[in-house]
């Protein structure tokens, strides 16, 4: 479990680190017609990218236009001489056999298992310090000493009014505050220190209150809690840490912008008088957590001086501008974030027909396990372990059956014209090393059959086909000849058996014929009144075999049952194993 959130964690924090140039190159090159509101949004967009790896939601993206970055940060699992073979299933007629090849760890798994914990503890650690700041700002919300001062009130509800702003806002003239701030998504409040008040004239009092009540406006209080929660997460990630940084800068200059945007252009220089005067009296560090404040650092200071004085009103011209790189670094962004979604691709969809829950633990004294089995008559499942029968996991050797049918549908092979000879590569199976049709590659589940088909078919064509018939998480970035093989592609028990099911009734948009030869392809077993068809596949890493499958139909006289049981473990966990206990399964259900 930790080795797969933290390999693809890692990768997400990886492309978090390349985007960071990217958004700058793009704010650099559209700086003369970029405003400051969108300048601040790209930030926004960065954190969105960084909390969706979390988020439990998958949405409309571009095509794979960034499979060359996933290709290059995700590496292909790497072939070993470890072996495992299946033969035929002890106790029965079927003879099944299956032929796992290693997959390497680049990385033990324990290391995984330390980086989890780490991990953990620094969000924990950082989850406390935003909690204490968040119980500190509420202390000090209820605890400061309120200082009346009609003429004050009546000029911040006058800015108010000006702004457009109804919704009630507590104004709060402070004696123990140093800076004015904005804070509070659900009841805002605005504190602003009273020893300011024989400082500063009326109308540079009026500036301030434009300011935080901007902040306001634009929802500066709910994303200064969207940047907390990033900086949680993130807590290690310096490019992250550093993105941050400028969204706050940026929020300050865009808050700017929206006062400039607001008053009358010959008052400009006099706002940008008052920041100035400001800058000697504020804190140079953020006082609060959560909290917005017109105060920063002095080199923050100098950016927002320098934009003010080149501030121009936006037009139509640097919204288009602004809109524009939004949404071209979000179709450059959106296939990658998309495929490392772990938590959204992590899980499947709840069965989408009801079904019946049964108790078949008798049958995993060893591995945990699920079975999923459909009842065409009934038009039902009957699901052991409905939890695990929905996690996504690699298909390993299952996926062969959809590779076969993408290749007879393409016309890479036909089925009367399905030979492929053998590339002079010495396989660990003797039945490997000879030309291959797809009967004979299906029987001995040869690797390099059918990822010369995938080669041959083309990943655009590949990842159409996945799509079309939602195989699971549709995602190939692991590499055209590894990605079913402990890699990115991921499915669930349940839907092996919903894709079976479309299978069985030729609903995946293919034609009889080569729905047939597939389906031939996989016949175990026929006796009377009675065919069984059905692949294994299992998962080996370093030797171990942690990842069992077997998928199949059974066809009777009188009905059609399709099924798919996963067991996992540490080791042991194969095809063969699988195979064998869902044979037992069947027979004690008397199908």
């Amino acid at each position: 479990m930790y080795q797969a959130l933290m390999e693809n964690f890692l990768f997400h924090c990886l492309f978090l680190a390349l985007i960071v140039p990217v958004i700058l190159a793009g704010q650099k090159l559209l700086r003369h017609c970029l405003t400051a509101q969108y300048r601040h949004m790209t930030w926004y967009l960065y954190c969105f990218c960084a909390l969706l790896f979390f988020l439990p939601v998958r949405l409309p993206g571009s095509a794979d236009l960034c499979s060359f970055v996933s290709n290059f940060m995700k590496n292909a699992p790497r072939q070993a001489v470890q072996t495992s073979t299946v033969s035929a299933a002890s106790g029965s007629a079927e003879q099944i056999r299956d032929y796992a090849v290693s997959a390497g760890a680049a990385v033990p798994g324990p290391v995984f298992t330390a980086l989890f914990w780490i991990w953990a503890a620094g969000a924990a650690a950082m989850t406390i310090i935003f909690l204490y700041h968040c119980v500190r700002l509420n202390r000090f919300g209820r605890s400061i000493a309120f200082v009346k001062n009609m003429d004050t009130e009546r000029l911040f509800l006058q800015c108010k009014e000006e702004l457009g702003i109804r919704r009630k806002i507590r104004f709060v003239l402070s004696e123990t505050s140093d800076t004015p701030m904005a804070f509070g998504i659900f009841f805002p409040v605005i504190v602003f220190p009273k020893k300011f008040l024989s400082v500063f004239s009326k109308r540079e009092l009026s500036y301030v209150f434009y300011h935080e009540l901007s902040h306001y406006k634009r929802g500066d209080l709910a994303g200064s809690l969207i940047c907390c929660i990033v900086k949680v997460l993130y807590w290690f990630h310096p490019f992250v840490l550093y993105s941050l940084k400028k969204m706050r800068t940026d929020r300050e200059i865009a808050c700017d912008a929206s006062v400039l945007n607001h008053i009358r252009q010959h008052e400009w220089n006099s706002y940008g008088h008052t920041i100035l005067n400001f800058a000697g009296y504020l804190s140079s560090r953020e006082i609060f957590f959560v909290s917005s404040g017109i105060g920063g650092s002095y080199s923050q200071l100098k950016q927002r001086i320098t934009a003010i004085a080149s501030y121009r009103r936006p037009s139509k011209k640097t919204q288009l501008a602004g809109f524009s790189l939004l949404l071209i670094l979000w179709l450059l962004f959106s296939p990658f974030v998309q495929n490392h979604n772990l938590l959204a691709d992590s899980v499947s969809g709840k069965p989408d027909r009801p079904f019946v829950p049964v108790d078949l633990s008798t049958f995993f004294p060893e591995n945990e396990g699920c079975f999923v089995l459909y009842d065409k008559n009934k038009n039902q499942y009957s699901i052991y372990n409905e939890k695990m029968s929905r996690q996504r996991v690699s298909p390993d050797s299952t996926y062969k059956i959809y590779s076969a049918l993408a290749a007879l549908d393409a016309g890479v092979i036909s089925p009367g014209k399905s030979e492929i000879a053998w590339d002079q590569k010495q396989y660990p199976f003797s039945s490997w090393n000879k030309d291959q049709t797809l009967d004979s590659a299906m029987s001995s589940s040869v690797n390099w059959y059918f990822q010369t088909l995938d080669q041959r078919l083309g990943k655009t064509a590949l990842k159409k086909t996945l799509r079309r018939i939602r195989y699971g998480n549709e995602d190939i970035s692991g590499g055209i000849t590894s990605f079913w093989l402990e890699s990115s592609l991921k499915i669930s028990p349940l839907e092996q058996v919903m894709l079976l099911r479309d299978f069985d009734q030729n609903r995946l948009g293919c034609s009889e014929k080569t729905a047939r030869a597939v389906r031939n392809s996989i016949r175990l077993n026929c006796g009377p009144g009675r065919i069984l068809y059905g692949k294994t596949g299992t998962g080996c890493i370093d030797g171990h075999d942690i990842n069992g499958w077997f998928i199949g139909i059974l066809k009777t006289k009188d009905n059609t049952y399709c099924f798919a049981l996963r067991i996992k473990g540490r080791d042991g966990a194969s095809g063969k194993e699988a195979a064998q206990t869902a044979l037992k399964i069947i027979r004690s259900l008397s199908l």
